[in-house]
């Protein structure tokens, strides 16, 4: 996404964040983290595994929502003050870099992006 931004190219990196989200969707089948709810208490690995792929899932929201604001900005601003974390650092590049979300961050409570519109 960075060299389809620098070489001003919107619909690369467009192509670049909706490869991120198809990406996400498909850990979300994969991992099925559902199943994984389900027996939570019972087995210390699958608790483990949720907390794991519900932190990987929460960290791609983040990045998705960052990697927006050039394009979105108000949708990208909701994004990050449902997931965090707090304090992002000044240069936007930065906030590209996975990891960024604290371990155990808990998310805001969850609001639509883009709100219905009534006629």
């Amino acid at each position: 996404m960075h060299a389809a931004l620098d070489a001003y190219d919107p619909a690369a990196a467009l192509a670049s964040i909706w490869g991120l989200v198809s990406a996400a969707n498909r850990y979300v089948v994969d991992t099925a983290p559902w199943t994984l709810a389900d027996h939570e208490g019972g087995n210390d690995s699958d608790t483990t595994r949720l907390d794991t792929v519900l932190s990987h899932l929460s960290e791609s929201v983040r990045l998705i929502g960052e990697a927006l604001r050039p394009f979105l900005p108000a949708t990208a601003e909701r994004i990050a003050r449902q997931i965090g974390p707090p304090s992002q650092p000044a240069d936007w590049s930065r906030r590209l870099e996975w990891g960024r979300l604290p371990p155990a961050t808990r998310v805001g409570r969850p609001e639509p992006l883009f709100p219905r519109l009534e006629s």
